[in-house]
């Protein structure tokens, strides 16, 4: 039977949602795709407990608007702006964190220090973004939450980190964790079990969510006039054309495209990674 770690009733925040309800288990990671980080940053907030909100947010059954505190002892939180503590170093940060709970976790903070090869004697001041942002990673994680809700964690983050990140978030999963990650990008997003996509105040489920690492945005110029009506047969998710030039969302393999583009005459051509809003606004179609 599936133990039911956050609930989400009813949840209404002004200009943000409506009435949102859903479920995330123990044992599962589930992603929720915003079309903006001002999205994401406002309903994190809510699930940390730190803004006005009607409805209730439950962490296995208990309310944090009205059990913050206790909470804090088996949920973290990630937040996607970073602690600044510019006269302590790693090390003297972990201990002043590590104060607020029971236990000794100097072995693990070692460990995911170790891991991420981040020096404990270095200044918190002389942190890059993404060293940061591991700091920030390692603070929700070192004291084994059984619920993590992580905000934006791989925003310009370099793929090796996030492979160690989603690595970690796995083992939460395979441990009976529970774990809810917010994006306003498509980054890690093949991890999660089950996606949510926020819009219009509203949130719905996307089952098909992995198919959209397909997804490529090709900018195409023709030579011919003939070819152009080839191309528009490939794909209906035109975003826009004038004359011989157009830009579009391809869905299928890049490599079935650009084989049939060999046999043509081209003057130009451009292919890149489309946003989210342009993902978002495809699949919802």
């Amino acid at each position: 039977m599936e133990r039911t770690a956050v609930e989400i009733k009813k949840l209404s925040i002004k200009n943000t949602l409506d009435e949102v309800s859903f479920k995330a288990y123990a044992g599962q990671i589930v992603g929720i795709l915003t079309k903006n980080i001002d999205t994401s940053n406002i309903l994190f907030d809510a699930l940390c407990g730190k803004i006005k909100y009607d409805g209730k947010i439950l962490y296995f059954n208990h309310n944090i608007k009205k059990e913050r505190k206790y909470l804090l002892n088996f949920v973290g939180f990630m937040p996607y702006y970073q602690k600044t503590f510019p006269k302590k170093t790693i090390s003297d940060y972990f201990l002043y964190s590590s104060s607020f709970y029971q236990g000794d976790f100097k072995q693990n903070i070692a460990s995911y220090l170790n891991l991420f090869n981040l020096n404990p004697n270095q200044a918190m001041e002389s942190l890059n973004y993404e060293q940061s942002a591991i700091i920030s990673f390692i603070d929700s994680i070192f004291f084994n939450p059984e619920v993590l809700i992580l905000n934006t964690p791989f925003k310009d983050i370099s793929p090796s980190t996030i492979q160690k990140m989603t690595r970690i978030l796995s083992d939460f999963r395979q441990n009976g964790y529970c774990v809810i990650i917010i994006q306003s990008s498509l980054d890690g997003i093949l991890i999660c079990d089950k996606t949510y996509i926020v819009d219009n105040q509203s949130i719905i489920e996307y089952d098909d969510y992995k198919k959209v690492r397909n997804y490529k945005k090709v900018y195409l110029e023709l030579c011919n006039e003939n070819d152009l009506s080839l191309i528009l047969g490939t794909t209906s998710n035109i975003i826009y054309q004038h004359d011989l030039k157009l830009c579009f969302i391809y869905k299928h393999d890049i490599a079935d495209l650009l084989k049939m583009l060999n046999k043509l005459k081209i003057n130009d051509l451009k292919i890149e990674d489309p946003s989210l809003n342009e993902v978002l606004n495809d699949i919802q179609k």
